[in-house]
């Protein structure tokens, strides 16, 4: 996937250490917050040529969660849009029954699909909720990567066994 401009700013920050490209993404984080943020704590897809948007869409926080979260590594000012994020991923697009990831909700928070395996956005999710446990030091985070983990695991093994049996 192509990187956002939130991602590009810190990316192009921490290479150069010219504040300019911070302050760039700085721009894009308090837009996100201001006008991009939905109620539920879930972030507006919003089609770049129409300025539309469609309620029933496909929605995730799991790649803006991980760049705000960088951004909250640099400025502090971003750790409370980052436990906003991560708190509304960890409401909405985790399966409390099973610890496993839907692969993208509503505006209100209805998964889309009830899909339960280790998509690439998983991976992206794991990792998105790492940088937030890093940058907020809340643990429920690092929980939720626990779980979730360990969850993947147990279903792999399962997957794993099953159809290795010699049959008699």
């Amino acid at each position: 996937s192509e990187p956002t401009l939130l991602e590009s700013g810190i990316w192009l920050y921490q290479i150069t250490g010219h504040e300019p490209f911070l302050d760039n993404a700085r721009i894009i984080a308090d837009l996100i917050e201001e006008s991009y943020l939905y109620d539920s704590g879930i972030v507006m897809n919003i089609h770049p040529i129409t300025n539309t948007l469609n309620i029933n869409e496909a929605h995730t926080n799991h790649g803006i969660l991980s760049d705000v979260a960088q951004l909250a590594l640099l400025d502090s000012n971003y750790v409370q849009l980052t436990k906003t994020l991560a708190d509304a991923f960890i409401k909405h697009e985790v399966n409390h029954e099973t610890e496993l990831f839907y692969d993208a909700v509503t505006l209100e928070g209805e998964p889309i699909h009830h899909d339960m395996y280790m998509p690439y956005g998983g991976a992206v999710s794991l990792e998105s909720l790492l940088l937030a446990y890093e940058a907020t030091s809340d643990v429920t985070y690092l929980d939720q990567v626990k779980r979730t983990i360990l969850a993947y695991w147990d279903l792999s093994l399962i997957h794993i066994s099953e159809p290795t049996r010699p049959r008699l």
